[in-house]
């Protein structure tokens, strides 16, 4: 983050206004849309502060910041899924996700939904549950009250209509030109 910090006067003189980072919370990939923890920014890539000081920066020059979000699916090492892997049916975060049976396992067949293409270790959120959504939209709340401009919603297609008015109206209400 403190790479792109440096180069945003030479972006600006070129005439950049919005740039879109991938995501920069931690996960065990190196695309980080396997998410371990959205709401901490990779020590990899400076952390929070290295974060701060480029949306600091990019503000002075006029430069707004989008970051890419994930909403359908999370990394096994995802806390709540965490959680779920020791306490089993019991944890109060087992119906975020879709079990179709106890115990699960790893593998290609591993008893709950996960991302395509046999990435069984990315499960699928229920992004149908409130619980989740409240979730998702404390994630972006966290973000804009950093100095994000917005986000592009990684798998919108994948989610309803009125999980996506909800996310919009929450954000919204936080930065009317998010």
């Amino acid at each position: 983050l403190d790479g792109i910090r440096a180069a945003l006067p030479y972006l600006s003189d070129l005439g950049v206004t919005v740039l879109h980072l991938t995501p920069i919370w931690q996960s065990r990939s190196a695309h980080r849309y396997d998410s371990t923890d959205p709401l901490t920014v990779d020590p990899a890539l400076g952390g929070e502060a290295a974060l701060r000081r480029l949306l600091d920066a990019a503000e002075r020059l006029g430069l707004r910041i989008l970051l890419d979000i994930t909403l359908t699916h999370v990394s096994r090492d995802f806390l709540p899924f965490c959680d779920v892997r020791l306490r089993g049916p019991e944890s109060p975060y087992a119906d975020w996700f879709h079990f179709h049976r106890w115990p699960f396992s790893d593998g290609p067949s591993p008893g709950y939904e996960h991302y395509q293409h046999g990435q069984w270790d990315e499960p699928l959120l229920r992004t149908d549950h409130p619980d989740v959504a409240t979730y998702l939209l404390r994630v972006l709340l966290h973000y804009l009250s950093l100095g994000v401009a917005g986000f592009r919603l990684d798998s919108a297609a994948d989610v309803s209509v009125e999980l996506l008015s909800l996310l919009s109206q929450g954000v919204r209400a936080v930065r009317k030109d998010a």
